[in-house]
Order: structure tokens, then C-alpha cells, then sequence
């Protein structure tokens, strides 16, 4: 039997989030002021392409790295006295 768990819950819903994130800013990349001067919406595609394992793991990669350092981050402010 498989169970839902709120945890789990939670963690997939802000993989969703971050998942839609990161396609709504490719698909606006050519909107991004200075970035439209080296990246475009079909450079990004066609890297896509060419990378279909690494663009799937590049999101999931920022999430955990942002989730940790957030995680970290805090007790090691206080212990200093930020």
C-alpha cells in the first residue's frame, strides 16, 4: 500500500512549483534584460535537446541546494549573532 504522506505532499508540490518556475523563465528568456543579448528562448530549446538527462536534473538540483542552505543557513546566523 502507498501512502501520501504531508511530507511527501509538500515535496511534490514544490517540485511542481519549481518545475513550472524553470519553464516559465525559459519560455521568457528573451524578455530578460541583458540576458536577451547571450541567451535566447532557441538556444535554450535546442540545449534541451541536446541534454534531455542534465536539463531534467538541473531543477532538481537547485531546489535541494536552495532547500538546504535555507535549512543551514539559519542556526549558523544565529550562532554568530546575525
Amino acid at each position: 500500500m502507498f501512502l501520501i504522506t504531508p511530507t511527501m505532499l509538500g515535496s511534490l508540490i514544490a517540485g511542481v512549483a519549481m518545475w513550472l518556475m524553470f519553464w516559465y523563465r525559459v519560455n521568457h528568456v528573451d524578455s530578460i534584460l541583458y540576458l536577451n543579448q547571450y541567451l535566447t528562448r532557441k538556444v535554450v530549446l535546442d540545449w534541451v535537446k541536446r541534454n534531455p538527462q542534465t536539463a531534467m536534473l538541473l531543477p532538481e538540483r537547485i531546489r535541494i541546494h536552495s532547500a538546504r542552505d535555507a535549512v543551514t543557513d539559519i542556526p549558523a546566523r544565529r550562532r554568530i549573532g546575525f
